[in-house]
């Protein structure tokens, strides 16, 4: 009888952390899933907003070009604090820098006069979405929207 016991006791002890391995999995994965949904929507007024750069050769003053920023607010809300920055891409330094205090929902172009650019450059938007969270984009391939830290105060 005391061999049955043990036996029972063995495989209910291997059944139950079976389970709280299987449990624990579930829980990780639902978690994960959980923060992705919630970035999903942190982000998704963000996501629908945008801009390009552009250049144009101008006549006057000789060796200059005009720089065009164009930023798309595709969400139905406006996003605020608008600092698009353009930066050369092989050398360090800023072309130029456009701001807007209110983006509304559709399309701002602004335009710029500067030196003809002799290396490429790339476009940087930092804003804050309707909820107040920063924003920014482009600043690398690799991580083309970034969650900015909130400031402090």
């Amino acid at each position: 009888m005391r061999f049955v016991t043990a036996a029972l006791t063995a495989v209910l002890v291997i059944v139950t952390a079976i389970y709280v391995k299987i449990t624990a999995g579930l829980l990780s994965e639902a978690r994960t899933e959980r923060q992705a949904r919630v970035e999903r929507e942190l982000s998704e007024q963000a996501r629908l907003v945008g801009g390009y750069i552009a250049l144009t050769a101008v006549g006057h003053p000789p060796g200059h070009a005009m720089l065009h920023v164009h930023l798309v607010n595709s969400s139905p809300l406006p996003v605020r604090g608008v600092h698009a920055s353009v930066h050369y891409i092989e050398r360090p330094g800023v072309a130029a820098n456009f701001l807007t205090s209110v983006l509304n929902p559709g399309e701002f172009e602004d335009k710029q006069t500067i030196p003809e650019p002799t290396s490429p450059m790339r476009l940087i938007l930092d804003f804050d979405d309707d909820s107040g969270q920063r924003w920014r984009k482009y600043e690398s391939d690799t991580e083309p929207l970034k969650r900015l830290a909130q400031p402090t105060g």
